[in-house]
């Protein structure tokens, strides 16, 4: 579900909208779920698209509605000033690591708690207050620190009542998370659950569900028809080498890991790697694997 489903013609609440028509036009909403994420790479928006994909795949059963409208958002959309987030995450990789590490999740965020203030709501993101007024959705699911906090910080300013779920997608959850103000968080593993544990987050607010993927992970193939359909061989290991980043500086330890790995990997005999590329405009989708005996 990489689009997000909207409704053209849903009523629209405001600030100056009387009382009573408040009352008629919320009786006209459909129930709504909002999945935030921000553009900073590409793992947020790919994990807000596979829980859309879930809701849309349980609806009418586990107590989601059968009507139940789905929509994904990117939070810089809403923010007052804008800015391209994968850029902005791509100057804190290679030598300005350690700028990253310091203010982000060692010295600074990861050990202060974040106490619910709404400053960043009110300067930065009152669109998605106002958002929040005019949808009013049954729940916001949030896979960035950004969204989750801009969330929280807009039920704290609109009164409006709402669970808020943070989907931490980054194999660690930093201290700018809203830890107090989340109803419930979805983590990978149970080293993420330990990082929230000492921050005072309630054991019944946290679930280890693994970090969401999508519909076709799970799914039974026939292993040859499959790896005939790449042209890759049926006798040997498979060792796919992938990464979802749009933008390639992200991953630049990780290339120079690479680096070092395939002359070891090239000469054996019983393995062989596969490239998954992405971001290749205007190219077959087969034609975006390439493989190395």
């Amino acid at each position: 579900m990489d689009q997000a489903q909207t409704s053209d013609d849903a009523p629209l609440l405001t600030h100056s909208t009387p009382q009573s028509e408040q009352t008629a036009l919320l009786a006209q909403l459909k129930p709504l779920v909002t999945i935030v994420h921000a553009s900073v790479g590409s793992g947020h928006k790919a994990a807000a698209n596979a829980i859309a994909q879930a809701f849309d795949l349980i609806r009418g059963t586990s107590g989601i509605p059968e009507d139940v409208e789905i929509e994904v958002l990117d939070i810089l959309d809403f923010g007052r000033i804008r800015f391209d987030g994968n850029k902005t995450a791509a100057s804190f990789t290679g030598a300005t690591r350690p700028i990253y590490d310091l203010t982000w999740r060692y010295t600074l965020t990861g050990h202060l708690l974040w106490g619910g203030g709404t400053a960043w709501s009110r300067i930065m993101f009152p669109a998605f207050n106002e958002y929040i007024r005019s949808r009013r959705p049954i729940a916001v699911v949030a896979t960035h620190i950004t969204a989750a906090n801009v969330a929280v910080g807009a039920r704290v300013i609109t009164g409006i009542d709402y669970p808020v779920i943070c989907v931490p997608t980054d194999y660690e959850v930093e201290g700018w998370w809203p830890h107090k103000d989340t109803d419930l968080f979805c983590v990978a593993n149970e080293f993420m659950a330990e990082t929230l544990r000492p921050r005072k987050v309630l054991e019944t607010k946290i679930r280890i569900t693994g970090i969401p993927i999508r519909a076709g992970f799970d799914t039974d193939y026939d292993r040859e028809e499959e790896l005939a359909k790449f042209n890759l061989p049926t006798d040997k290991t498979v060792v796919l080498v992938m990464a979802g980043a749009s933008l390639p500086q992200p991953y630049v330890r990780f290339r120079a890991e690479m680096d070092r790995t395939l002359p070891f990997l090239r000469s054996s005999k019983t393995c062989t790697l596969s490239f998954c590329r992405a971001r290749i405009r205007n190219t077959p989708p087969a034609s975006r694997h390439s493989s190395m005996p």
